[in-house]
């Protein structure tokens, strides 16, 4: 009978953790854009950040910002965090940029070469626009991943929940037999 409620409280337990982990990196991405910026040297930076122009700045450790130009035609989805399995990540926008090229590289025909002022020179620019464009499509594609992602944590939960109590039925009835076998 200890053995049933045991793999219950285990079970519970990892739904519990799976439950927590999805609300705390979702709550994390809400509304993120994920910016990647290679290097010279082939290293890369990776900075979570959240979009309110079209265009975003990015502190460097020389103490001068960075300006980089968002462009909504070459916004990539990627699974966030890098790490776990498929079902606990959440896919997000995400931008890949050369270091000092303020435009974002086109994920069908990458180029490393700046098409005119670099990153620097933007940061002294002030055009701002709205960039509706990105969180509205970014909005619609991460709603119709979370209903899949609720539908299947519900099939996970029901069929934990339902291999418990058949576990606890099954051993309460292995029990009776012991009792009318031995008695």
């Amino acid at each position: 009978m200890s053995i049933t409620i045991s793999i219950i409280v285990i079970l519970g337990l990892i739904g519990i953790f799976i439950a927590v982990f999805l609300l705390v990196s979702k709550s994390k991405v809400q509304g993120k854009t994920l910016i990647t910026i290679i290097n010279k040297d082939k290293s890369i930076n990776e900075y979570l950040v959240k979009l309110r122009h079209n265009r975003v700045k990015i502190g460097c450790k020389d103490g001068e910002d960075e300006t980089y130009i968002i462009d909504t035609s070459r916004v990539m989805g990627r699974l966030y965090p890098s790490f776990g399995p498929r079902i606990l990540r959440n896919t997000i926008p995400w931008l890949v940029y050369s270091r000092n090229n303020p435009d974002p590289l086109d994920p069908s025909n990458v180029t490393i070469t700046p098409k005119g002022n670099t990153a620097k020179e933007i940061t002294c620019m002030t055009n701002e626009s709205v960039i509706e464009g990105l969180t509205m499509a970014a909005r619609s594609e991460t709603k119709k991943k979370d209903k899949i992602m609720l539908i299947a944590i519900g099939v996970i939960g029901i069929i934990t929940i339902a291999v418990g109590i058949m576990v606890f039925l099954l051993m309460r009835d292995v029990n009776s037999l012991k009792v009318i076998i031995g008695g």
